[in-house]
């Protein structure tokens, strides 16, 4: 299943090479900058620069649920169809980011994010070119990358759903491997209990082994005394000073005193 912690991980991967495709791009618009205003361009790719690194950090983390993908897909393609239109139009070294992002979309949901980038980001050329006057005499060209978007699409989807697969099964398998572990070690654990006849002994190995077996801060077990209304404290790995009573042997029930019914409540524990 995919998580937000896929996203982010997907992400913070991908950065690296994301920003280098945006330095590169930078670095030939600014050397064939022929008639071109290069300045708006250059800072449209600058502020791209900093809304991708501030994905990971900042904005993938508020994110609630991971169709927030598709907003993200959709903003590219305001983005990169709007330095298209300010490069010159649909040939300009721009373009060379639209089949990199549908690459990086797909690692996401397989063909479903990378089909889905293609013709978000395909829309956004073919109307940035009627917005340029290049519809008519770039036709061939414009179905040209258009094909090849969804090319590019549908070779990313295949390969990120077998790396989606793998994932999956990766992640099955270390599960089983852990269920595995607790099952040993609680047959473990019955093993040793069964050959031991003191009950205090047992009682600490029980507590022992439930603060290593579920990484807690510490256990306690208490027996309730009928006569006294308390709870009576046999074992345990707390220490008193982390709690909010006098003692570990006595804790008394909230509630226990007026009524003939065991009544269950809650120890405080500081921290």
């Amino acid at each position: 299943m995919i998580t937000l912690e896929h996203i982010y991980r997907t992400e913070r991967e991908t950065l690296k090479f994301r920003l280098l495709a945006l330095v590169i791009v930078g670095i030939g618009l600014y050397f064939k900058r022929d008639g071109l205003d290069i300045w708006p361009i250059i800072f449209l790719l600058l502020a791209y620069m900093v809304y991708a690194m501030s994905l990971g950090p900042f904005l993938i983390p508020w994110f609630k649920r991971i169709q927030a993908i598709y907003g993200m897909i959709l903003l590219d393609a305001i983005v990169v169809n709007l330095g298209l239109y300010l490069a010159g139009g649909v040939r300009s070294y721009i373009f060379v980011l639209l089949p990199l992002l549908v690459i990086y979309y797909s690692m996401f949901f397989g063909y479903t994010s990378s089909l889905i980038s293609a013709t978000v980001f395909s829309s956004g050329y073919v109307i940035t070119a009627v917005l340029k006057g290049d519809y008519i005499s770039q036709t061939p060209y414009i179905a040209f990358q258009v094909i090849f978007l969804y090319m590019a699409a549908l070779l990313s989807g295949y390969l990120s759903r077998r790396r989606l697969q793998e994932m999956k099964e990766k992640e099955a398998f270390q599960e089983a491997l852990h269920l595995e572990n607790q099952a040993r070690n609680l047959l473990d654990i019955a093993r040793r209990l069964s050959s031991s006849r003191d009950v205090e002994l047992i009682l600490d190995q029980i507590v022992k082994d439930t603060t290593r077996l579920f990484k807690v801060g510490g256990c306690l077990i208490s027996l309730y005394d009928t006569d006294k209304i308390t709870l009576v404290t046999k074992a345990g790995s707390l220490n008193p000073d982390e709690m909010k009573v006098s003692s570990l042997e006595e804790l008394t029930l909230p509630g226990a005193e007026n009524s003939g019914n065991l009544t269950l409540g809650a120890i405080d524990l500081a921290g």
